[in-house]
């Protein structure tokens, strides 16, 4: 993001700019904090700086005139930055732009309601922003989350009518010809005109974000979309950006474990560190428009990257078998998870055909395990089967009538054998091959392993069938030879 105009030739208001942009926006403001009007004279600013700093020296408790005082006592180093804010005219601009006029208009001949539009603004903004870092994370369904709504909705109302008035403008610059300083020219105007709006949303974005459940205030972060041409934009994209470039770290150590053979450290660490910090950011992404093009593909990226590895470490674990309770819900859980952050649509493409082979073994009602080699049991260790019990001894019962053996048909003096459960078997044979042809080549980078794993399957059944076709034609039963 470019700088506003004027930044270069004016440092230190843009510098002040900057270090207001937070949810400390007003309790940072040195107007508040000495509890002078924006209108104060230096004369003033003196005999309050010594009257402060006797207090201080003496442990005396400050009185603090104004609407809203300070929440705490004012400690040495915060009075000397207050006071040093306030002779510097270029930084002093800043401050008085978010604090109270007043209503004597005499010193820039505005409007009365410009004054009046404007204290409303900062008062119902300062309500807001005391609220919510005094009782951080409201539920949204109480009456104090009600009334702060109604603050932020003021605010932001207010903010959005007032800085499309010419008036106000008009006042900062009487301001500065008031404040008599030569390095404040009209270039600060378009400084404060591009940077003013800015500073405004990014409380509200600084609070979303760092809530645990952001929805109530990501609603409050939209109805200041018209503040400022893009200015929500570009404190989303301000504030957002370092929390995406955060993570890659995370990605790339995740990619070396799973590139060592440690896939269970990889997906911890993803489920630690990448995981929750994605899960937490994504109601901000329902914010999409033209201007946030680039920081959407940067922010698509990174969660993309997180599928990749999320998918790598869940293949890695099956190829080295890894996985020891024998179920597709292991592997289909995994890959739905990793599913859910692919972007690009390669990635979501080779997540879909393997979460449709796995989920192909799951519905067959299967206990199979994806990631079980060669010699791995399909029942969990220390499992048997239990004996069946012995058949009764036969016992004589008296002849009765019925129906006798017609000549020509001899019953068979060796009775059938019991066949084994082939078909199920050969199911659980098909899959494990199809799962294993599929893990092997997605190893190998192979485009579109699905097909193969597919063939193999066929395959597969082809054999088996073909083969208990053949055992199902043997004779069991031999005729007796004449002796």
């Amino acid at each position: 993001m470019t700088a506003p105009p004027g930044a270069r030739s004016h440092p230190s208001t843009a510098t002040r700019l900057k270090e207001l942009a937070g949810p400390e926006l007003y309790r940072r403001n040195a107007f508040r904090r000495t509890g002078l009007p924006a209108v104060a004279a230096l004369s003033d600013i003196k005999n309050r700086r010594r009257t402060v700093n006797t207090c201080i020296e003496l442990d005396i408790e400050i009185d603090v005139p104004g609407e809203f005082p300070p929440r705490e006592p004012l400690t040495a180093d915060q009075a000397r930055a207050a006071f040093e804010d306030l002779t510097d005219s270029q930084r002093r601009i800043v401050d008085e732009v978010f604090w109270f006029w007043g209503t004597d208009c005499s010193g820039c001949l505005c409007p009365e309601s410009v004054h009046r539009n404007h204290d409303d603004a900062v008062r119902a903004h300062v309500r807001a922003l005391d609220a919510e870092l005094s009782d951080p994370g409201q539920p949204p369904d109480t009456e104090a989350a009600r009334q702060r709504n109604e603050e932020w909705a003021e605010a932001a109302s207010q903010w959005r009518l007032l800085l499309r008035r010419a008036p106000f403008w008009e006042h900062l610059r009487t301001r500065l010809q008031a404040l008599d300083d030569r390095r404040l020219d009209e270039s600060v105007i378009d400084l404060l005109r591009g940077a003013v709006p800015r500073t405004l949303v990014a409380p509200v974005v600084h609070l979303a974000v760092a809530d645990g459940a952001p929805e109530r205030l990501v609603q409050q972060c939209l109805k200041w979309s018209d503040v400022g041409r893009h200015a929500l934009d570009d404190a989303l994209d301000d504030i957002l950006s370092p929390r995406y470039a955060a993570l890659s770290p995370h990605i790339q150590r995740a990619h070396e474990h799973t590139v060592a053979g440690r896939p269970s450290a990889a997906e911890s660490l993803l489920l630690e560190h990448v995981v929750p910090a994605l899960e937490r950011l994504e109601p901000f992404e329902g914010r999409t428009s033209t201007h946030r093009a680039a920081a959407r593909r940067r922010t698509d990226a990174v969660r993309d990257a997180t599928a990749v590895q999320l998918a790598n470490s869940a293949y890695k674990t099956l190829e080295l078998g890894q996985v020891t309770a024998l179920s597709p819900g292991w592997a289909v859980g995994r890959l739905e998870r990793a599913r859910r952050f692919a972007t690009r649509p390669d990635t979501q493409e080779g997540i879909d055909q393997a979460l449709s082979l796995v989920r192909a073994a799951r519905s067959a009602g299967l206990g199979l395990g994806l990631g079980t080699g060669p010699g791995m049991r399909s029942t969990p260790p220390g499992a048997r089967s239990r004996p069946r019990p012995a058949p009764p001894p036969a016992t004589r019962r008296p002849a009765s009538p019925g129906p006798r053996p017609q000549p020509g048909r001899p019953r068979s003096a060796t009775p059938a054998r019991p066949r084994r459960d082939l078909p199920s078997a050969l199911t659980v044979v098909t899959v494990l091959t199809g799962v294993i042809v599929f893990v092997v080549l997605m190893s190998l980078s192979v485009s579109a392993p699905l097909p193969y794993a597919l063939f193999a399957m066929g395959a597969v059944q082809l054999i088996g069938g073909g083969i208990r076709t053949f055992r199902d034609r043997r004779p069991t039963d031999r005729p007796l030879g004449r002796r």
